[in-house]
């Protein structure tokens, strides 16, 4: 068994002591680099599955004629649990702009590892990745210069927010471009 190993939370890890060799056997858990000890209830075999809720210590302890001799004490192993994502809040739900503006729109408040921004110009709720990835870990912005040159009248923008364990999605926000007005002749 690897000496950390990373799950999600809500999963399990399997947990295996190596080379071992007595009548007592008992995994004991602590909280991460706490060293305060509790014994797992069941957990009598070089083999335990665990499901902590915080990242945890775990060791196995063996002993010989029920504790009178000796013990010996495995390595720690860590089950280290990954951060989930949070849903980014959009600093607007609804912008208009003119032909020609620059535009910028702000995922605020979000946790994750990267970042995409999605854009639907068809109002179908088909959305396709915009711009590159954003790594980044409180705040993504996209920048779009020269509205209505690169997009059409109306486009609808979500944020996604990817980490190790899932991905959440912001609520859409709405871009609205004016075309230039224009007159030929009188």
């Amino acid at each position: 068994t690897p000496r950390v190993s990373e799950i999600c939370p809500g999963t399990s890890q399997t947990l295996t002591a190596h080379g071992v060799l007595g009548d007592s056997i008992y995994w004991e858990e602590s909280a991460y680099n706490q060293n305060t000890w509790s014994v797992i209830t069941g957990a009598n075999a070089a083999t335990v599955i665990v499901t902590p809720g915080d990242t945890m210590d775990y060791r196995l302890i063996v002993k010989y004629a029920a504790g009178t001799c000796l013990r010996d004490t495995s390595n720690i192993a860590t089950v280290l649990i990954q951060d989930t994502s949070t849903v980014p809040d959009i600093d607007v739900d609804s912008y208009t702009y003119c032909t020609g503006d620059n535009v910028t729109i702000t995922g605020l408040g979000s946790k994750g590892t990267s970042y995409q921004w999605h854009v639907d110009s068809t109002n179908t709720g088909v959305f396709i990745p915009w711009n590159s990835e954003v790594v980044n870990d409180t705040i993504t912005t996209i920048r779009i210069t020269n509205m209505n040159t690169i997009l059409p009248d109306t486009n609808y923008f979500v944020l996604q927010v990817l980490s190790t364990c899932d991905t959440k999605f912001s609520d859409t926000s709405m871009i609205i471009i004016h075309p230039q007005p224009k007159v030929d002749s009188i």
